[in-house]
């Protein structure tokens, strides 16, 4: 018959890979340094002993206070108190000592324990040695680079502070860009928005919707995907700015500067109607 054996099981948790590693470079200094622990049985066999000894000891300490107390019962002199008082006294004190001794490591467990910690931190310092390396490294990388920096720098006839300040201009301006880039997406949504609407009356009919779906193809803030969705969940004849508010919730993308503001039927270009009622809808607003 052949015997099978089952290979240990891996760690899966990064920290049980952290704590295996460390594990074997505390195991490896060890032997290094010729560190012996007892093993399960010999520590058994110890707590034995041990154990034993402390019966013994209370055995003979029971039999010291039992005789005094027979002794001093038999002879009730002054000499026989004064002699075998102390033995009365002493033993209980003695079994105590010992039960209490045996609670105690033992040095040599101390001192293994003081190892085993000197080893674990001698491991984490060779870590510690390795990342300060590392920086060190990184450290020296980006004083080359900045150094090459200066150097391109100085040629143009500047230096890098200066550099560094058009740099971020440069960020304040592209993203200023994006936002109008934004702001005149989502302009061109309203303007799909109400063009939609060809009878003028701010709601949208199924052929109406139908148009919007075909024109909102062409704008990127707009998910292509959800515009159907969004749009079919909400009923026919919904009014032109609650169509708008439902693409901003559902389509495009969210922004903070996104604000709510009110707007006239009547201040809206190419729309020709009497009804003085306000109407809120989302627009986007450069900050």
């Amino acid at each position: 018959q052949t015997k099978t054996t089952m290979a240990p099981l891996l760690p899966t948790s990064r920290a049980d890979i952290v704590a295996s590693v460390a594990n074997q470079q505390v195991e490896q200094l060890k032997q290094n340094a010729g560190i012996t622990e007892p093993s399960i049985a010999e520590m058994r066999r110890e707590k034995r002993r041990r154990r034993a000894w402390t019966v013994v000891v209370g055995a003979v300490a029971g039999i010291t206070v039992a005789t005094s107390l027979a002794i001093m019962a038999i002879e009730a002199s002054f000499i026989c108190y004064m002699a075998f008082i102390i033995p009365v006294i002493v033993a209980p004190y003695m079994v105590l000592q010992r039960r209490l001794i045996n609670k105690l490591p033992t040095i040599v467990g101390q001192i293994n324990l003081c190892r085993e910690h000197v080893n674990r931190l001698a491991a984490q310092n060779v870590r510690f040695t390795k990342e300060n390396d590392r920086f060190e490294s990184e450290l020296n990388r980006l004083e080359l680079i900045n150094g090459r920096l200066e150097e391109i720098v100085g040629k143009n006839g500047s230096d890098v502070t200066e550099f560094q300040k058009l740099v971020k201009e440069n960020g304040a301006i592209e993203k200023q860009k994006q936002d109008i880039l934004k702001a005149q997406e989502i302009q061109q949504v309203m303007a799909a928005v109400f063009a939609a609407d060809r009878n003028r009356d701010f709601h949208i009919s199924e052929d109406e919707l139908d148009r919007l779906i075909y024109n909102l193809r062409c704008h990127n803030v707009v998910d292509q995907a959800r515009i159907k969705e969004a749009l079919l969940r909400s009923s026919m004849g919904k009014s032109v700015t609650s169509l708008y508010r439902t693409l901003e919730e559902e389509c495009l993308e969210d922004d903070p500067t996104m604000k709510t503001y009110s707007i006239s039927k009547r201040n809206l270009t190419g729309i020709q109607d009497s009804a003085n009622t306000e109407t809120s809808f989302m627009y986007q607003c450069m900050a």
